[in-house]
């Protein structure tokens, strides 16, 4: 007679293979409709870490990523070349990307593409340009060595725990939260002897120069190609801050696990000028709150024509595919992917080390108490035996 246990583990092993063989198929179904569709679009970009980076070999980053899981739900190919003046441009100048989507040289442009910042959406549409949703937004922070945070941080402390002596004696009762050490933003704009660096010509720099002027003074402008070298550098082993956006800083600090970030993007007060960034009370901004959105770009010719001809919005369509992407978690993943990924997972297998060890003592420790038991139980048994 068959035993009813066996039974049971052979159903679930062929059930299981079923589910991977289904899975599978459907995988390579998916595969197979979007490789023989007959729409191709071709789309224009520039070399930009963690956006599009190629290392003698196929496109890599998250833009290319996230245009292959549109194409996959509105079902057309691609094809991707880089600008030839190797910029991303503006819509004021009609050079780089925007350039050739308006000569209808692309169908869309993908890469550090901002349309609230950098870019007049209004201005594009009448050259010929369409933005998308946004596939990521990138809001305000500061990059800085861990060593010169821990450095900022006692000495906050220790001037904030001063204020609280009262007649040579610590009174315990007005100490305050302040005084935890924590660096914020506002720290970082009036601590003296720090050296602010900002981008030249970067969104994070046209918002001081829009809303915060009284600011500039404070920051040293450097140029983007000597970030990399010169300004990273500075970061590692001087009194250097970068202040910029997160689509940069968090990358950074992923590729290396000296720098941490301090984020920005809460309700910031300057202190001199008595305005806040970012009222949570309700009442009207004075400065408002930083965030870049970052998009697609299509060539609104190239839509009108494949709409005239095949009936395909393909403005909706990369729209939907957003918004999928979005709901289902997987812009997330691969923003994680990204922006995430080294440091993050170090922490992670550092973090996991010692309960992974608490564990295995847990374990030597019960076997070994175990060992012991059956032994004097043994023992005592064969006495008694005797």
């Amino acid at each position: 007679m068959t035993n009813p246990l066996v039974t049971i583990l052979l159903s679930l092993t062929i059930i299981s293979e079923l589910a991977i063989l289904g899975s599978c198929r459907y995988s390579y179904l998916v595969q197979y409709l979007s490789d023989t569709n007959d729409i191709e679009l071709q789309g224009i970009t520039i070399l930009e870490a963690p956006f599009i980076y190629s290392e003698s070999g196929p496109y890599r980053g998250y833009s290319v990523d996230v245009i292959h899981e549109i194409s996959i739900k509105a079902e057309f190919n691609y094809s991707l070349r880089q600008s030839p003046d190797g910029q991303i441009g503006s819509v004021d100048l009609m050079n780089g990307v925007y350039g050739e989507l308006s000569k209808k040289n692309a169908a869309f442009a993908i890469g550090d593409i901002s349309r609230n910042w950098q870019n007049d959406e209004r201005k594009a549409n009448n050259v010929g340009v369409v933005f998308t949703r946004p596939i990521l937004v990138s809001t305000l922070s500061v990059l800085l060595s861990r060593s010169l945070l821990r450095q900022l941080g006692d000495t906050k402390r220790s001037k904030c725990e001063r204020l609280f002596y009262t007649n040579g004696m610590y009174n315990r009762t007005a100490r305050s939260p302040r005084c935890n050490g924590d660096i914020t933003f506002n720290d970082i704009l009036s601590l003296p002897g720090l050296n602010r660096l900002v981008i030249e010509g970067s969104p994070v720099h046209e918002f001081f120069v829009r809303y915060w002027p009284q600011r500039l003074p404070d920051l040293d402008l450097i140029t983007k190609s000597i970030l990399p070298t010169y300004g990273l550098d500075r970061l590692r082993n001087h009194q250097y801050v970068l202040i910029d956006e997160t689509k940069f800083t968090e990358y950074y600090a992923d590729q290396d696990c000296e720098f941490v970030l301090i984020d920005a993007s809460g309700r910031l007060k300057d202190e001199r000028a008595n305005v806040n960034i970012d009222d949570t009370a309700g009442r009207p901004l004075s400065i408002p709150k930083f965030h870049n959105e970052i998009v697609i770009a299509l060539s609104s010719n190239l839509i009108k024509t494949h709409q005239q001809l095949y009936g395909h919005n393909w403005l909706h369509k990369f729209n939907h595919a957003i918004d999928q992407l979005e709901q289902s978690g997987k812009l997330r993943q691969l923003q994680d992917t990204h922006w995430r990924n080294h440091c993050r997972r170090l922490a992670a297998t550092n973090n996991a080390a010692p309960v992974a060890k608490r564990l295995v003592d847990f374990l030597g420790t019960g076997l070994f108490v175990f060992a012991l038991f059956s032994t004097i139980t043994s023992y005592l048994f064969c006495c008694n035996q005797f």
